[in-house]
């Protein structure tokens, strides 16, 4: 059975006559050089020139800053024209740390005398903190203070 379909396979192509192959498109086109208008010769010169003009006026406004400030409004900072000057970007505020604060604030009640309520501020310091050892030898201070105060206990009476 395939060999009588391939025999008539044969025997159509023997019938169409052979169609001439189609001629391919030249790969690559040929080479055409860029010619320059007759009346605008382009040359090393004038970029050369042109390159020497821009940095001639770069150099001219970066001289005359003053000048070209004046000249131009958007560049001004407003004084010329009564405008209160902008005022300079600062470093931002240092913003103190709360263990700061609480040991400031326990030397000010010692200081006052306020001895219970100055531990009471140092005992808001955390133990990990970087601040500890001074915390630690404020407290100790509060308590040799403490007990400078304390009245003398009595002596137990011996058993005679």
């Amino acid at each position: 059975m395939a060999l009588a379909f391939l025999t008539r396979i044969d025997r159509i192509n023997a019938a169409a006559p052979a169609a001439p192959a189609p001629s391919a498109a030249p790969a690559k086109l040929p080479f055409r050089p860029v010619v320059a208008p007759a009346g605008q010769p382009r040359s090393r010169t004038w970029n050369v020139l042109l390159v020497l003009a821009l940095l001639a006026v770069a150099g001219f406004a970066l001289a005359s800053w003053d000048q070209l400030r004046a000249a131009i409004p958007l560049l001004n900072s407003g004084q010329e024209a009564g405008l209160a000057p902008v005022p300079p970007i600062q470093d931002p505020l240092i913003i103190p740390r709360s263990s700061e604060s609480a040991i400031e604030r326990a030397r000010l009640l010692f200081e006052s005398g306020r001895l219970y309520d100055a531990m009471r501020a140092v005992d808001l310091i955390r133990p990990t903190d970087p601040l500890r050892a001074d915390a630690d030898k404020l407290k100790a201070a509060i308590q040799r203070e403490l007990l400078a105060h304390l009245p003398p206990t009595p002596a137990a009476p011996t058993k005679q």
